[in-house]
C-alpha cells in the first residue's frame, strides 16, 4: 500500500484546516495529522469500536487536507480507528482525488500491540533497544486496561492436554444419552 521513506517529519493534534467546500462552516479538525517524507497519514479516532465513524466526516477531513496542501504529490491515507461497522479499506472521491479509508477496530489495535510485544519479549536481549520498546509496549497494553479493553492473558498459555474429563464419554454414557434424547419432546 505504502511505499517510500515512513520517517516521520511532524506530527499535530487536532490541526485546524480551512473548511472551504466542505460542509463544515468554520474548519476541519482531523484527530492527528501525521507527515512522513513520501506520505500523510490523516487519523479520525473514535473512542468505542462501533458505529461512530461517518463518511461525510471523511470527505471533510480530505477536502481540508485539499485546502492546506493542494499542491502536495504525496500519497494520503486516512485511517479511523474504532467507531466502525466493518474492518475493510473503502475508497472515497473527493474531486478527481482517490483516497483509501483503512478502517481499523481498537480491540485489533490491541491485538497486534500483544502480539508484537509478545514476539519482542522472546528476542529481548538480541537487540539493544529491544527493553524500551517493550516497556513501551506494556504501556499502551495497560492504556487499553484503563479504557476497558480485556489485556489479560486468558488461556493462551494454558496446556489443557493433561486434564481429566469432568463426565467419562463411554458407551453406557453415550448410550444413556441418546436414549434420554429420543424420549424428550422437542418443541
Amino acid at each position: 500500500m505504502v511505499k517510500g521513506n515512513p520517517k516521520i517529519i511532524e506530527v499535530q493534534f487536532w490541526p485546524k484546516w480551512k473548511a472551504t467546500d466542505s460542509t463544515n462552516c468554520r474548519f476541519i479538525e482531523p484527530d492527528v495529522f501525521i507527515r512522513t517524507i513520501d506520505f500523510d497519514l490523516i487519523i479520525e479516532a473514535k473512542k468505542y469500536d462501533d458505529n461512530q465513524q461517518y463518511e461525510e466526516q471523511w470527505k471533510n477531513e480530505l477536502q481540508g487536507y485539499r485546502n492546506e496542501y493542494e499542491n502536495d504529490e504525496k500519497e494520503v491515507i486516512f485511517l479511523a480507528i474504532g467507531g466502525i461497522r466493518a474492518e475493510e479499506v473503502e475508497t472515497i472521491m473527493i474531486k478527481d482525488k482517490t483516497f483509501s479509508i483503512v478502517k481499523c477496530r481498537w480491540a485489533k489495535l490491541l491485538q497486534e500491540v500483544k502480539y508484537t510485544f509478545k514476539a519482542l519479549e522472546k528476542s529481548n536481549g538480541y537487540l539493544s533497544n529491544v527493553d524500551a520498546i517493550i516497556r513501551i509496549l506494556n504501556h499502551i497494553i495497560e492504556g487499553f486496561g484503563i479504557h476497558g479493553y480485556m489485556t489479560g492473558k486468558w488461556f493462551e498459555n494454558e496446556d489443557f492436554s493433561k486434564l481429566t474429563p469432568i463426565v467419562d464419554f463411554n458407551e453406557s454414557t453415550q448410550s444413556l444419552l441418546k436414549y434420554n434424547m429420543s424420549k424428550t419432546k422437542v418443541s
